[in-house]
This record gives C-alpha cells, sequence and structure tokens, in this order.
C-alpha cells in the first residue's frame, strides 16, 4: 500500500485557492484546461493525503489473491470519507465524491450548437465520473501547489459561522474557511481511537443535515439533532443521576442534560437558554408527532415572513449540530472546558 494518494472530489462553490493540513492531506482545484465544458455545476479539485499506520483495514473476510487490493480500496475510500466530513464540519460549503452509479440523461454538452442539440434522438444511461487523460494522479509526496495557488483565505471564526455562511446558496462567491480549523484538526487527530469513533458518528450526522436540508428537510434536522446528542451522551458518559426514590427515574432529565451541554459548549448569553429549550421542544416534536417542517415540500401556504422564520430556525440547528462537535474538539484541547461533566 502507498502512504500518498490523489483523487479528484467536487464542491458546489468554486475552491480558487489551497489548503494543507500539517502531512494529513491538501486540496487544491483542478486546472481550468482540463474543464472543456462551459458550464457546470459541481467543481472538481484535488485532493491528496497521507495512509497512517492507523488508517489500514484489514477485512475481516479474505477472498483467494484479493486480500492487499480489498484492504487498499476499504483503507482509501474510508480515509477520503474521514477528511471530506470533516471539511464539510469546518466549512459552510459542500465538499463530496460522486457515488459509482449513473443517470438516465439528455446527451446535451454547452459545446454543442442549436442544430446538434435538435438532433439527439434520446437519453443515454451515463455514469458519474469525472476524466481528463492529461490528469495523472499517481504521486509519491505531496504537490508542491504554492506556486500555482493562493492559500485558502481563512476569516476569524465568529464572523464565518454566524453573520455569513454560506451554505453554497451563493456561488458567485468561492470557498473560504474558518481561522479555527487548523486548531480543530489538531484536536480531532491527537482524541484516543474511542473518542474518535464517537467524533466520526457525531461529524456524519452533522454533514447529513447539511446534505438534506435542502429537500429532505425533516430528516436532515432529524441528523443535526442526532449529531448533538452524539456528542452530549459522550460527554455525560461517566456522569451517574441520582433516582429519585419515588419513582425510580433520573432526576437529571434528557431535556435538562440537553439544555446544559449546549450552554457549556455553545455558550450562555441572553436569550441563550430559552431558544435551545425551544429547539428541544422542536425535537421532541419531530420525533414522537410525526412533525415535519412546512418548507419541504414544493409548495406551501405560509406567508414570506412565516417562511424566513422557519428557513432560520433550519440554518440555526444545522450550525448548532457543527458547532457543538467543533467546541467540544476545540475547547478541551485547549483547556477550557472539561471533556466529561463530573
Amino acid at each position: 500500500m502507498k502512504e500518498i494518494y490523489k483523487t479528484i472530489i467536487f464542491t458546489k462553490t468554486p475552491l480558487k485557492s489551497y489548503f494543507k493540513f500539517e502531512n494529513e492531506f491538501q486540496i487544491y482545484p483542478v486546472h481550468d484546461r482540463y474543464l472543456e465544458t462551459k458550464k457546470y455545476l459541481h467543481y472538481p479539485i484535488y485532493l491528496e493525503f497521507k495512509i497512517n499506520e492507523e488508517d489500514k483495514i484489514k477485512p475481516h473476510f479474505s477472498i483467494e489473491d484479493f486480500e492487499e487490493q480489498i484492504s487498499e480500496t476499504a483503507t482509501i475510500q474510508t480515509k477520503q470519507d474521514k477528511i471530506i466530513n470533516l471539511l464539510n464540519l469546518f466549512s459552510t460549503f459542500t465538499f463530496f465524491k460522486y457515488k459509482t452509479e449513473g443517470n438516465w440523461v439528455l446527451p446535451v454538452t454547452t459545446n454543442m450548437s442549436k442544430n446538434e442539440i435538435s438532433e439527439i434522438e434520446g437519453s443515454e444511461f451515463l455514469f458519474n465520473h469525472f476524466f481528463h487523460k492529461g490528469i495523472n494522479l499517481e504521486i509519491i509526496e505531496f504537490s508542491e501547489v504554492s506556486n500555482q495557488h493562493k492559500p485558502i483565505r481563512v476569516i476569524e471564526y465568529s464572523e464565518y459561522y454566524q453573520n455569513e455562511p454560506n451554505y453554497d446558496y451563493d456561488q458567485t462567491k468561492e470557498i473560504t474557511l474558518p481561522n479555527n480549523i487548523i486548531m480543530g484538526l489538531r484536536a480531532y487527530y491527537n482524541i484516543s481511537s474511542e473518542e474518535k469513533r464517537v467524533i466520526d458518528s457525531a461529524i456524519k450526522y452533522s454533514c447529513l443535515s447539511m446534505e438534506l436540508m435542502e429537500d429532505k428537510t425533516t430528516l436532515g434536522i432529524l441528523s443535526a439533532f442526532t449529531s448533538i446528542e452524539t456528542v452530549m451522551n459522550f460527554y455525560y458518559k461517566d456522569y451517574k443521576t441520582e433516582l429519585c426514590k419515588e419513582c425510580g427515574q433520573s432526576r437529571y432529565k434528557i431535556s435538562k442534560r440537553y439544555l446544559d451541554f449546549l450552554l457549556e459548549f455553545i455558550g450562555n448569553r441572553d436569550g441563550f437558554k430559552k431558544k435551545f429549550k425551544n429547539l428541544y421542544s422542536l425535537r421532541s416534536k419531530i420525533v414522537h408527532t410525526g412533525f415535519s417542517f412546512s418548507t419541504e415540500p414544493f409548495w406551501n401556504e405560509l406567508t414570506d415572513k412565516e417562511q424566513d422564520a422557519e428557513i432560520v430556525t433550519i440554518l440555526e440547528i444545522v450550525m448548532l449540530s457543527k458547532l457543538s462537535v467543533i467546541n467540544y474538539l476545540i475547547l478541551p484541547s485547549l483547556g477550557k472546558k472539561n471533556k466529561h461533566h463530573t
């Protein structure tokens, strides 16, 4: 198995610069000369990453003569997914890779004339794949890209998350990152294997909330709540609650735990307690009554004001799931918070 790999992933907003995290991974744009079509909605970028010994996966099954190939494929795909999820956690832009299946499409390209388009007789089934014969993905060390691309612009984290989260709504902009990403990535790579399993799960659900919030909003918001609760439960894992002598139930209700966790890791400013209580009530409403967001269907009867209020709530919950994981990683690493409630 090699040590350094290079592949192509995608974004929905242009990446025009590079970002490298120590000796773990780097991303940078695919050169325009390889993008022959004039218009596209997915921007291919390079991802280069290192395979460490602890990354290597040994499958629990074996197929004669294919053990090494299966191990390498599983290791590469898993490492890619973890890096993509980390980028999605810290950024407010979407990084993704294609699944292998394809779609029925009308074979129209931006280079075709109207006459050529009019002569198309039907759809074709095409597979999701980006390819150009001029691109070489074989490397033995990280590429030197600083002489071709500028470093990515970083923004003060409170400004980045609170005042102008993009969520790919404005694709005329270019991808930026918050200035806490290096600190957060270091904290992630320094935690134990047990902690990584929990944090990876929380990150996965947080990323799902971004992925689903536009088309499957309610499921996306449930994923955001699940992300928060995953970290919250790990924070309280050693805490023994007092039981009621009369009914035997915990005196420290889940809703109170939820509230205290958010106040601890998000903040305790004026109005936060009420907002967090309302959000937990919304979570319970979804889980226990089947509530779904009115803005989710193609058509709804909401006023503009009601629609805007619901969208703000959705964005707030998605952001809370991000910040819960990010702050749980960073604040204990700085000695500002305990990893577990005592």
